[in-house]
């Protein structure tokens, strides 16, 4: 009996191990073709395929150090990352492994600020194989197309790899992710169905899933579905930019400078003036307002510098993080606002005549920003709305003083905050800045409040515009 067991256990370990190797197997083989692609008859690389073979060395060093820490547990191997970083980098190693094929279309502006927690190796390798998948199931190479959207569901992360390949049997749709069965036996490097089989258990493993759905002959969409670690809302889905607002650069690396150059030519905006020296305010002259300025979080500006520029009209500062996780280490008590390089081509831009807006709501409730829009047009008022403080804080002081503010009591936070941010309390911080038409919007009755002599009302949640 004793003999048995011993048997049974040692079958056990086997056959965990024949796991693992089945799987460092399959997974090793992305990296390794990408190496082979970009580094084919090759003696100098450019930018991209230097970033492309430092990626693939690390995912393959990833995978060797997954072997050494094969007894942690899934939840000591997890760690908090940002979800359209990873996105981006796994999406970006395909643009270069097939220079000339336009076949990836990324829509993840709905997931900006989105941390997850989980291994950030299997994250990527889960999707890159998807991704693959996807390319082996193209009938025509160059009329293939797959189009990779993300969307928040309550505190859910959908994303969605679809194609437009030849599609799944319903019968073999309900084999995907048994051991063993693959849908590519029309291929001449057939798989063995490890990927899908080992996504499947690890997403199982941390709350996580991976479903599929199909027509034959007409393509096929892979979605995976993550728990939301938390949601920044310092992260900003839009700018109000106009062409009329002169920008500035300080100190950007040349990597970014040309990422936000870019951005800004895609927007029809000005591109960028650079600069080392804002000391003397040269930049910043009456003949260049309005202006925005970009700078980097992690390069402050010279002493006093920031109080002047806080307290001049018509400048709007915006910080670029090139590294997402850096948000993790800056406190949220300022209000600043953060576009990323990694999602800027998802950012949009809203062009604002910041003169003539005559009221600005602030509301994490998308119903009644757009209640109040309706109103406002239907008034001829020109009003512009936010969904958060921080999304509106940036370039506060491109609008006028005299501008009416309303402003939600209880906005949302990110899910790791334990308090609510209060509009109450930002009003206070604004009317320190000699804003002065300042309402407060609340389903609460006012005697809920004390100590807010800086407001001019507090009202419903209605449009008013009828407010002097």
């Amino acid at each position: 009996m004793l003999i048995a067991k011993e048997q049974i256990a040692k079958n056990a370990v086997n056959e965990s191990r024949a796991e693992l190797t089945e799987k460092i197997s399959h997974d090793i083989r992305s990296p390794l073709s990408a190496l082979s692609t970009i580094l084919d008859g090759k003696h100098e690389l450019n930018h991209d395929e230097l970033c492309i073979v430092k990626t693939s060395i690390e995912r393959i060093n990833n995978l060797a150090s997954g072997l050494l820490s094969e007894k942690k547990t899934h939840s000591e191997q997890s760690q908090r990352f940002y979800l359209n970083q990873i996105l981006n980098n796994v999406a970006h190693e395909f643009t270069l492994r097939y220079p000339n094929q336009n076949f990836i279309q990324m829509k993840l502006r709905n997931t900006i600020g989105v941390f997850i927690s989980a291994s950030k190796e299997e994250i990527s390798s889960i999707f890159g194989n998807l991704i693959q998948n996807s390319i082996d199931s193209f009938n025509n190479f160059k009329s293939g197309h797959i189009e990779i959207i993300t969307e928040t569901v309550n505190n859910e992360v959908v994303i969605k790899i679809i194609d437009n390949g030849k599609g799944i049997s319903e019968e073999n749709l309900a084999k995907i992710g048994s051991r063993g069965f693959t849908s590519k036996s029309h291929l001449s490097f057939s798989g063995n169905g490890i990927g899908v089989y080992n996504a499947i258990n690890y997403l199982k493993s941390i709350r996580a899933k991976l479903e599929y759905s199909s027509i034959l002959n007409a393509g096929t969409t892979a979605k995976m579905t993550l728990q939301v670690q938390s949601k920044d809302n310092r992260f900003l889905k839009k700018l109000h930019l106009n062409r009329d607002i002169k920008t500035i650069s300080f100190e950007l690396s040349k990597a970014m400078q040309n990422k936000i150059d870019s951005f800004l030519k895609s927007k029809n905006l000005c591109q960028t003036i650079t600069t080392n020296n804002l000391n003397s305010l040269d930049q910043i002259s009456t003949k260049l307002m309005p202006c925005a300025i970009f700078s980097s979080t992690l390069t402050p500006f010279p002493p006093g510098l920031d109080e002047t520029l806080n307290s001049i009209k018509k400048v709007a500062q915006i910080k670029i993080l090139e590294n997402p996780e850096d948000a993790l280490t800056i406190k949220k008590d300022n209000h600043e606002a953060f576009i990323t390089t990694c999602d800027l081509e998802y950012i949009q831009n809203i062009n604002t005549n910041h003169e003539n807006i005559n009221s600005i709501l602030v509301d994490d409730d998308e119903l009644i920003r757009l209640t109040w829009k309706i109103k406002s047009k239907n008034l001829n008022h020109e009003l512009i709305t936010f969904e958060s403080v921080y999304e509106f804080d940036y370039q506060k002081n491109l609008f006028s003083k005299d501008v009416q503010l309303f402003i939600d009591s209880h906005l949302e936070t990110d899910q790791s905050s334990i308090i609510p941010l209060r509009g109450e309390k930002y009003l206070e911080h604004l009317s320190q800045q000699s804003f002065h038409n300042l309402y407060l919007t609340t389903g609460y009755t006012k005697d809920k409040f004390s100590n807010c002599s800086y407001l001019k009302d507090i009202i419903g949640k209605e449009p008013p515009f009828m407010v002097s």
